[in-house]
């Protein structure tokens, strides 16, 4: 069988959440909303946080831009989706749900900033997305893209992508979904979703070459 091929264009092997993914959250929901006391509760509450921290936390630092403050308000989005449960018809679509509910969080927060982010490093979500590099099936709008400086052009390109082709990117590279998987969770048709993935990826791929361009 073929490995993966990363962004640099070198076969990877895949790792980390495919279809059952969805379902094993599903399961986390089923059994958080059957619990009858916090204790039994708390190992499912670890684990869609151990699962989706990463990526809520990338998607909301790119939005604010403070590493720090992006940290609040990714707690304040697991607080808020927990407390929220029983309103989410489709338990598969948690981590869909759970990313809309961190983007009006920080459309929130950069309502009451009133300033201007700062487009600059993404803290400590870009530092544990170099993950975005080693997971990807797309080859073709990446494949001339190499590590290193290049990697950090990416990261600073997708911030200035629109949230729902950074979404994609982000459920991709991070959590490694499938299309299929992210159509599931997002709640879209999968066509629709690789279609965005594809266009997102030819984005980033033009922002950095014309960032490298630029560069003495």
């Amino acid at each position: 069988m073929m490995g993966r091929r990363c962004i640099t264009g070198k076969p990877v092997s895949r790792t980390g959440p495919d279809t059952d993914s969805l379902a094993e959250d599903a399961r986390s929901v089923a059994l958080i909303l059957a619990a009858e006391d916090a204790a039994d509760r708390e190992p499912h509450y670890r684990r869609l946080v151990h699962k989706y921290w990463k990526v809520v936390n990338v998607i909301v630092s790119s939005r604010l831009g403070d590493a720090r403050e992006a940290e609040d308000v990714a707690q304040e989005a697991f607080l808020r989706a927990f407390t929220s449960l029983r309103s989410l018809s489709r338990p598969d679509a948690f981590v869909g749900w759970l990313l809309k509910i961190a983007r009006n969080l920080a459309t929130d927060r950069l309502r009451k900033r009133k300033s201007i982010v700062s487009l600059e490093a993404l803290g400590d979500g870009m530092e544990e997305s170099h993950t975005f590099a080693r997971r990807s099936e797309e080859p073709d709008p990446s494949r001339s893209l190499e590590a290193g400086e290049e990697l950090r052009m990416v990261l600073d390109a997708l911030q200035s992508l629109p949230d729902p082709y950074r979404e994609v990117v982000a459920l991709r590279y991070l959590e490694a979904l499938d299309g299929k998987s992210m159509a599931r969770a997002l709640g879209e048709p999968e066509g629709t979703v690789r279609n965005r993935l594809f266009r997102a990826l030819e984005m980033l791929r033009e922002k950095v070459l014309r960032k490298g361009a630029r560069s003495p």
